[in-house]
């Protein structure tokens, strides 16, 4: 154990409400949005048509659009998502993109809390406030955050997953965790279809602790059985919003030619696994530098709290990196990419890097004479300040100097390319 004196455990939490309070106001005073992508502003007609006829709307469009071919995309495998959307502009009379926009925001703040709630539940108190800082100032978040994409809605469901699955690793009785885990699967695999890596990943996690926990075959098998059984039910709701198993079939063989590649995707949204490495190096490097690494260390068998070594609470903090690389790595692989995919694993990222600031602080911390930790601490948070000013500071001239839209590399990269050639 470190020979450290700690902050009061008060105190954190003071620092995490008040990070919290900053994060809102930014998230919903600081910045506006020039302008609507198309996907916003279809995604609110898409609402629009579910607030005027319910659920039946899918059906009525699939059938439409296999049919006559005259009417967009109906993404019914985002059914969750859009429905979503339809009750938002219910809540807030808005039936356009400002409605997405309420939801996306609220969606974010939501997983600010909840940033600061897994980094207390994971590693404690002590990294709490500075994993909430990550996420309050990150530009990526800020990105996403007014924007009405499904992209912080995703984030929020698959944090909540998470926590769920970790509270099933540490439960004496975890089933009711894991029947939560694959109830809010279901649903989650409904907002997008990258969920699948969360809950897949998951569902694999429980068939292992299963075993783990009871060296029974029963067990995870049992676990087995319910993940197929969710992603049945998850494919029958499927059938029923496309009214059908032929007007399903129809629309699958249509797809292929709606999500080939345009230009767009191919110059912006397309590249190997230096897309992400260079659009996050310009965006939020030293968090996402020190999440990775924290990341492996756990992989590698190093704790990331020093009184935990070989306790449930590291095979919690493994399970937690394993599905950061997983997340990336699957993210890393598929052809179409855009920073804003990596949502899901923003939050935990977050908590990443703050274990490793506070375990790389805390040794040098514990060794001063205690009458001096005090200012040790003092420095981390001055220093903590200073990343969290910087990262201000880059969302606000990115986003709002310069008006970029999206969190495609190519972007970034051409804004600073144009700022070079301006300067010389």
């Amino acid at each position: 154990m470190l020979d450290v004196r700690l902050p009061h455990r008060r105190g954190l939490l003071i620092a995490c409400l008040v990070i919290g309070l900053m994060g809102t106001l930014l998230r919903g005073f600081a910045f506006a949005v020039p302008d609507r992508s198309p996907d916003e502003q279809l995604y609110a007609g898409f609402g629009r048509g579910i607030v005027h006829d319910g659920l039946a709307w899918f059906p009525n469009t699939v059938t439409r659009f296999t049919n006559e071919g005259d009417v967009e995309y109906p993404w019914v495998h985002r059914a969750g998502y859009l429905s979503l959307v339809a009750l938002a502009q219910l809540v807030t009379g808005h039936d356009d993109a400002r409605a997405g926009e309420t939801l996306s925001t609220v969606a974010s703040v939501l997983v600010l809390a909840l940033t600061g709630l897994l980094a207390w539940q994971v590693t404690g108190p002590l990294t709490a406030p500075l994993a909430m800082l990550f996420m309050a100032v990150s530009p990526l978040e800020l990105a996403i955050a007014r924007r009405a994409w499904q992209d912080t809605t995703l984030e929020l469901f698959t944090t909540l997953l998470m926590l769920v699955l970790l509270a099933s690793l540490r439960a004496a009785r975890p089933w009711r965790w894991r029947l939560g885990f694959l109830a809010l699967g279901a649903f989650t695999l409904l907002v997008k279809e990258s969920a699948m890596i969360v809950v897949g990943m998951g569902g694999l996690v429980m068939v292992w602790d299963a075993w783990r926990s009871t060296r029974r075959v029963t067990s995870p098998l049992l676990v087995f059985v319910g993940g197929l059984v969710t992603l049945g039910l998850v494919v029958g709701a499927l059938l029923l919003l496309c009214g059908g198993l032929e007007n399903a079939r129809e629309l699958i063989r249509l797809t292929p030619a709606r999500w080939a590649p345009d230009d767009y995707i191919r110059h912006y949204q397309s590249g190997g696994p230096g897309y992400y490495v260079v659009g996050l190096a310009i965006l939020h490097p030293l968090p996402w530098l020190l999440g990775v690494s924290a990341a492996l260390v756990a992989l590698a068998g190093v704790p990331w709290t020093p009184s935990s070594p070989g306790g449930q609470d590291t095979v919690v903090q493994r399970v937690l990196a394993l599905m950061i690389v997983v997340f990336l790595g699957v993210s890393c692989s598929y052809a179409s990419k855009n920073m804003r995919f990596l949502s899901p694993v923003y939050p935990w990222m977050a908590v990443a890097a703050a274990v490793l600031v506070m375990r790389a602080a805390g040794a040098v911390i514990a060794r001063l004479d205690r009458a001096h930790q005090r200012w040790g601490w003092a420095a981390v948070i001055a220093l903590s300040l200073v990343m969290a000013t910087g990262d201000a500071l880059r969302f606000r001239h990115y986003f709002v100097d310069r008006w970029i839209q999206d969190l495609a590399t190519p972007w970034f990269t051409e804004t600073d390319a144009a700022d070079r050639a301006g300067r010389n």
